[in-house]
């Protein structure tokens, strides 16, 4: 388990992201292979950054979530915004705010 990492950022050139992402969260091992997810974002999958997105909010990094919101687009923004908006940190509602005003929903980025 310690090289899976190293392994699979070898194999990534002959790798489907999307089908690794989804063995990883279906064996619910996503933290295990977080290097992994950031190094491959850069594709800007939506199945990698959806996980990687997840992941920074279990483990309450808001910092990171806000740059990879920022740098990579390929993500349903409404329905992140609709899990953060019920988050119990201020800034993890920030960010849905953000995500709502990016989509023109006003109303709701101005109600939170």
């Amino acid at each position: 388990p310690l090289l899976i990492n190293d392994l699979l950022v070898v194999l990534t050139p002959r790798m489907d992201h999307t089908r690794a992402v989804g063995f990883f969260t279906r064996v619910s091992h996503l933290h295990l292979v977080k290097p992994y997810l950031c190094t491959v974002q850069t594709n800007n999958n939506k199945a990698i950054n959806e996980a990687l997105n997840q992941v920074y909010i279990e483990d309450e990094d808001y910092e990171s979530l806000q740059k990879s919101i920022d740098s990579f687009d390929n993500f349903d923004t409404i329905a992140l915004a609709q899990q953060l908006e019920k988050h119990e940190l201020l800034e993890f509602r920030r960010i849905a705010a953000y995500l709502y005003k990016c989509n023109n929903r006003w109303a709701q980025s101005v109600e939170l």
